[in-house]
């Protein structure tokens, strides 16, 4: 993702015109004047027509909040890892006004295939709070003090959790299948969900939840299977790549941008 400063503005992030029409409307409440731009700069903001097609795919379904007014900021980029450490302690959760989860499979692909070619997904949006006053989703217990509650963003992270950790985050709300048993073929680099008749039996469907929850042992583990098969010799330093930028998807940032204050009110946020 691009990246660069000038004075009074946050760094620079590529946006697809479809993203950047969100985002005006999120902003300004219209999204009508971005058809004029084709590849230029506005702000803080990079507009590009160069952006995937699964890109495009989880932008659109993303939700956007109600146009805000507060006063934001732009806070350090958080791996992928962290972010779910955080909802786990209880330092990030959702609203109560938020939605619940609403993608589908294709959705979830598009993100995972995305994120392993390293291409653009989107910063995250969050209301930084005191836990005490948050009113939020689920059962679990905020961490004592200031909280982030995620106001754009909850698909993806509730998809990169329930994919990495195996299972939904407390605040889950929706069908936990879409992100249940996501495989990825080290021959062909495509994501799909397991499918018994066409996987079984073929050690180059890996599993990416079983990869990513078990980190570099996992890995370890996975290439000595592959090595165990003579089929698989010619192409095990290429597969091992592939594994590698598989599993560093957890390694990944998020940018993050904050609403701040505990006397904001939902007519604010």
């Amino acid at each position: 993702m691009s990246r660069r400063t000038s004075a009074g503005m946050y760094a620079s992030t590529v946006v697809s015109r479809l993203a950047f029409k969100k985002l005006s409307r999120y902003l300004w409440g219209t999204g009508n004047w971005a058809n004029q731009i084709s590849t230029t700069s506005f702000g803080c903001f990079e507009i590009s027509d160069r952006v995937s097609p699964s890109h495009e795919a989880f932008i659109n379904a993303e939700q956007i909040p109600s146009p805000m007014l507060a006063p934001r900021k732009e806070a350090d980029p958080m791996k992928v890892q962290t972010i779910l450490d955080h909802i786990d302690s209880g330092h990030i959760a959702l609203p109560e006004f938020q939605r619940g989860y609403v993608w589908n499979r294709d959705q979830v692909r598009g993100l995972f295939d995305s994120l392993y070619r390293r291409h653009p997904v989107g910063g995250l949006l969050v209301w930084v709070t005191e836990s005490k006053t948050a009113d939020h989703r689920g059962d679990g217990q905020l961490a004592p003090g200031v909280v982030k509650l995620l106001l754009d963003g909850q698909q993806r992270i509730t998809s990169l959790y329930g994919v990495i950790r195996g299972a939904p985050p407390t605040f889950f709300d929706g069908n936990s299948q879409s992100f249940t048993g996501l495989q990825f073929h080290l021959e062909s680099e495509s994501f799909e969900f397991y499918q018994p008749v066409k996987m079984r039996g073929d050690s180059l469907w890996i599993d990416v939840g079983d990869l990513m929850k078990n980190g570099s042992k996992g890995l370890g583990e996975f290439i000595a299977t592959l090595a165990s098969i003579p089929e698989n010799a010619p192409k095990l330093g290429v597969y091992a790549g592939r594994l590698s930028q598989l599993l560093a998807i957890n390694e990944i940032e998020f940018h993050e941008d904050e609403v701040t204050g505990a006397d904001k009110s939902l007519d604010v946020v």
